[in-house]
C-alpha cells in the first residue's frame, strides 16, 4: 500500500531547497514527473540483468521503479542487520527507505541539462525529414554515432557513449551530500564505489595541482550536470585551461576526454556480468603511477578506446 506522492512532496522538496542552498541552482517541482512502477514479466523486459532499482526516460518525464530488484534490495539489508523475518509493515519500512534514496537519484538524471542529435535525410522531392533523434548529452554523459548510414527501415548506425560512469558518481555523491544534510545517515545502497574513486581521485588531483578545495571541484561538477555551459567550465577546469597576457595554456592536455575513454575501455570488462566496475588504469594514470604493464596494456588496446587521433597521440606521448 505504498503511495509515491507523500515520498515526493518530502524528499524531492527537501532535496530541490538543498541543491538551491548549496549550489545556487534551482531544480523545477515534480508536478509533471510521473513515477511507473514495473514488476515481473516489465521488469524482465527493461531490466533483465536487475543490476538497477530504477531508470529513467531521457525524452519524458518518467522514473521507471523496477520492485522486483527494490523488493529484493530491501530483503537484502533486513538480513544484513539480522532480521529472518520481517512483518509486512518493517518490509514496507525497508521500502521506503530505498524510494527516499532512488527517488532523489533518478530526478537528478531527469533535470540533467540535455542535448541532443537530430539527423535528417532528403526525401525523393529534396525536401528535409526528420529520421532520428539521438541524446548527445545527459549531464556528464555525452554520446555520438558511428558508420552512420540510411537503409529501408531507416537509420543505421552504432551507438558510442563516455562519460555514464562519472554521471553516476556525481548522481550519487549529490544524494549523499544531501542525506548527510538532512541527518539521515549514510545512503543504504552503495552504489557506483568505482566510479565515486574517479570523482575523487579527480578532485584530488585539483586540490593538489590547482589548490582548488574539495567542495568548490565539486560544485563545477554539479553546475556541469545541470547548467549548458557548465560542462565547458569542467573541461577548462581538469585539463587546467588559463590564460595569461592573452594567451592561452594547457596544464593537462586532453585530460578530461582521456579520462572518459580510459573509463569506458574500463567499463566495458564488465558488460553482461554482476560485478561491478572498477578502473585501476583510470585512477593510476590520474596519479601518474602506471605500472609497465598497464601502460603496455593501455598501448595494446588503442584501437578500442574511442578517442580523436589528437587525444590518441597525446595519450601515446604521455605513456612512452
Amino acid at each position: 500500500n505504498l503511495t509515491f506522492r507523500p515520498i515526493e512532496e518530502t524528499v524531492l522538496r527537501s532535496y530541490r531547497s538543498f541543491i538551491q542552498n548549496t549550489y545556487g541552482l534551482t531544480l523545477p517541482s515534480t508536478e509533471k514527473l510521473q513515477v511507473i512502477p514495473i514488476k515481473g514479466t516489465l521488469s524482465k523486459l527493461f531490466n533483465p540483468q536487475g543490476k538497477t532499482l530504477a531508470f529513467v526516460n531521457t525524452t519524458a518525464p518518467f522514473i521507471f521503479l523496477d520492485f522486483d530488484s527494490i523488493e529484493k534490495e530491501a530483503k537484502k539489508k533486513a538480513h544484513t542487520q539480522g532480521w529472518q523475518v520481517m512483518t509486512k509493515p518493517q518490509f514496507g519500512e525497508f521500502l521506503k527507505s530505498l524510494l527516499a534514496e532512488i527517488q532523489p537519484h533518478e530526478y537528478t538524471h531527469l533535470l540533467a541539462d540535455l542535448a541532443y542529435w537530430n539527423f535528417y535525410y532528403l526525401d525523393p522531392h529534396g525536401r528535409k525529414e526528420l529520421a532520428k533523434v539521438i541524446p548527445e548529452r545527459v549531464g556528464l554523459l555525452l554520446a555520438k554515432v558511428k558508420d552512420l548510414k540510411l537503409i529501408p527501415q531507416g537509420l543505421a548506425y552504432t551507438p558510442v557513449e563516455r562519460g555514464r560512469g562519472l554521471m553516476e558518481a556525481v548522481t550519487v555523491e549529490l544524494t549523499a551530500k544531501w542525506a548527510e544534510n538532512q541527518n539521515v545517515g549514510p545512503l543504504d545502497i552503495p552504489a557506483y564505489a568505482g566510479e565515486r574513486t574517479i570523482l575523487y581521485e579527480l578532485q584530488n588531483m585539483l586540490l593538489r595541482e590547482d589548490g582548488i578545495h574539495k567542495d568548490e571541484s565539486f560544485k563545477i561538477f554539479v553546475h556541469a550536470y545541470f547548467t549548458r555551459d557548465g560542462f565547458r567550465k569542467l573541461v577548462e577546469t581538469i585539463d587546467g585551461h588559463s590564460k595569461e597576457n592573452d594567451r592561452f595554456f594547457t596544464k593537462r592536455p586532453h585530460l578530461t576526454s582521456i579520462v572518459y575513454g580510459l573509463m569506458e575501455y574500463e567499463g566495458k570488462k564488465y558488460q553482461g556480468t554482476m560485478t561491478a566496475p572498477v578502473y585501476p588504469l583510470t585512477y593510476y594514470f590520474l596519479q601518474k603511477r602506471l605500472s609497465p604493464q598497464q601502460k603496455q596494456e593501455i598501448l595494446a588496446n588503442l584501437d578500442q578506446i574511442y578517442l580523436a587521433p589528437a587525444v590518441k597521440e597525446e595519450l601515446r606521448r604521455q605513456l612512452s
